[in-house]
């Protein structure tokens, strides 16, 4: 074999592992074991991050539409409770009954114009 063969063999061998006192070869460290590990670490929690936020979206989607729905409805509920509430103020004219729900709720209703019509003269 010549020297430079040796060389080499030697040379790569020092590349590829470290020689400890009692002679045996120790591979060399690498970096890529901790690289990919940490990569993939992060690759999970963006992941994970991502479906939590996505979830959160849908959700909040549709506590929106459910919202939207009630507030479609709360003209027509507080036109029912206007209705009723002048009604009772008129049968409290000529009930005992009605006049202490009226008093005991401190029911009072004062008309007011509606959305688009002019103000009375």
């Amino acid at each position: 074999m010549s020297a430079d063969a040796s060389s080499t063999k030697a040379t790569k061998a020092t590349n590829t592992a470290a020689a400890t006192a009692d002679g045996h070869e120790t591979p060399q460290f690498t970096p890529f074991l901790p690289l990919f590990l940490l990569a993939a670490s992060l690759l999970v929690f963006l992941v994970w991050q991502f479906t939590c936020l996505s979830r959160e979206r849908s959700t909040l989607q549709q506590g929106i539409e459910e919202r939207a729905k009630a507030v479609s409805q709360a003209p027509a509920a507080k036109e029912r409770l206007e209705k009723l509430a002048v009604e009772l103020l008129g049968v409290a004219q000529t009930s005992a009954e009605a006049r202490k729900i009226v008093a005991k709720y401190n029911i009072q209703f004062t008309p007011h114009q509606k959305q688009g019509e002019p103000a009375a003269p």
